[in-house]
């Protein structure tokens, strides 16, 4: 059975906000403050805190633990279509990309 994000949305929501805070805060551990430079873009497009700001660099987005999670995350992945989104589902829910090694 297809994954139906809009039926999800009401609990993916609470999921999706405690997983971003989580996110944020090992970025805010881990992560590098802006550069004088960065700052200044940040001001200039209106950002009011940039000094809260933190760069990670990673190799790639990490994937939240929990299930349905990971289907919306799969859902929206940046190159997917809904289709290979789902083709992909159907195989089996994993961290890695469907692309890699394509």
């Amino acid at each position: 059975m297809p994954f139906d994000l809009y039926a999800a949305l009401p609990q993916l929501t609470t999921k999706a906000i405690a997983w971003a805070e989580a996110q944020s805060s090992l970025a805010t551990k881990s992560g590098e403050s802006l550069n004088a430079m960065l700052t200044s873009v940040a001001e200039s497009v209106g950002v009011l805190h940039p000094a809260r700001i933190r760069l990670v660099e990673v190799s790639r987005l990490s994937m939240p633990d929990d299930l349905e999670l990971q289907q919306a995350a799969l859902v929206f992945r940046p190159g997917n279509s809904l289709t290979k989104s789902r083709e992909f589902l159907e195989d089996g829910v994993s961290g890695s990309s469907p692309h890699e090694g394509a």
